[in-house]
């Protein structure tokens, strides 16, 4: 049995619900882990982080974060971002 359009467009809609909601999560563990091991993160850091739509990307820089010994080691990498 074969999909409606509609059923198609509902399943691409809902996936990119989720895609979409696995990015937020990641954007929020990043900030979250990155104000519990630096004390307080500027908004202009937070705001570059929810611009990241990528999860590969979130992905590297959470593992930089666990890793860095200064802020300014994943600040630098987040001004690289476009």
């Amino acid at each position: 049995m074969s999909k409606t359009g509609a059923q198609a467009l509902i399943e691409e809609g809902m996936e990119k619900g989720m895609e979409l909601g696995v990015i937020k999560t990641k954007q929020e563990a990043l900030i979250r882990l990155l104000n519990i091991r630096f004390d307080t993160i500027s908004r202009e850091i937070t705001k570059k982080i929810k611009s990241i739509r990528k999860v590969e990307r979130l992905d590297m820089l959470f593992d930089q974060a666990v890793k860095a010994s200064e802020l300014r080691e994943i600040e630098s990498e987040l001004m690289n971002i476009r």
